[in-house]
């Protein structure tokens, strides 16, 4: 998809052309991100660019009326809330809860977040380095390399072909969900918000340690104060689903809620 048309796109985008926004795209790791971020539709928000390509297969991914979502700006306890969910609904089977989250519980649109330079990157270094390793156990090995490939590669296909109920997790805004996400029959949703204080600072140190970021702490409140980083306007992301919380399908939660509570 590297001849895509931006000329031409299926969805709104514009630049960050503040000198905030320059600074955030350049402090990313440009292996990673060589593309840079934009700002997507109505909500102005904050994603790699290849969201723009992708932005169809999400608007129209077709989702199942026993699906479960947990939806969240990143850092706010959306980990926390997977393993919670999957293991409620699955009568607390910690034997099966061993398997890693990103097959019981996946990105819904990873795909989106990787540009064709990291796309390039993930083949070569993960997914045909996995294959020369040689494990004992062949088909096993193929097993494993075909859903380390769906999941870094094809997170929709990863999602569509889950067995049900569905378990999938997205930090897209509301605004840029799937359509069929969007009304009082959709799926449960489940959306999980936090202190921006706290969540500004764990992504902080989620950016240096797993996308390379260079930037400083006090960068990075500038950026995420300036609806920079990846997935801002923070409030914007609250809002949208703010706004839908007293739908039946709609369940808002708070991390510090959560630590409250005790057993």
């Amino acid at each position: 998809m590297t001849d895509f048309d931006f000329s031409n796109p299926p969805i709104e985008f514009s630049e960050l052309d503040s000198d905030l926004g320059k600074k955030w795209n350049a402090q990313c790791c440009p292996l990673f991100y060589d593309e840079g971020y934009v700002r997507l539709g109505s909500a102005k928000g904050v994603y790699a660019r290849n969201y723009v390509r992708f932005y169809e297969r999400i608007r129209d991914f077709q989702v199942h009326s026993d699906d479960i979502w947990v939806a969240s700006f990143p850092k706010c306890g959306t980990t926390w809330t997977q393993e919670m969910v999957w293991c409620i609904v699955n009568d607390l089977d910690f034997e099966g809860a061993k398997v890693g989250l990103q097959k019981r519980f996946p990105y819904f649109e990873l795909r989106a977040n990787w540009s064709p330079n990291l796309t390039k990157m993930i083949t070569q270094t993960v997914l045909e380095g996995s294959k020369s390793e040689g494990q004992p156990n062949e088909n096993e090995d193929n097993e494993n390399s075909d859903s380390n490939r769906e999941f870094f590669l094809n997170s929709f296909n990863l999602v569509e072909n889950l067995s049900r109920p569905r378990f999938v997790k997205t930090h897209l805004h509301y605004s840029l969900l799937p359509e069929a996400l969007k009304n009082e029959n959709s799926p449960k949703m489940i959306y999980v918000a936090r202190n921006p204080k706290d969540a500004c600072t764990s992504f902080y140190h989620h950016s240096c340690l797993l996308d390379g970021y260079s930037g400083s702490l006090e960068d990075f409140v500038d950026a995420f104060t300036s609806d920079n980083v990846f997935c801002a306007p923070f409030w914007t992301h609250l809002r949208e689903f703010w706004e839908v919380r007293d739908r039946k399908n709609v369940l808002f939660i708070k991390y510090e809620d959560m630590k409250k509570v005790r057993y």
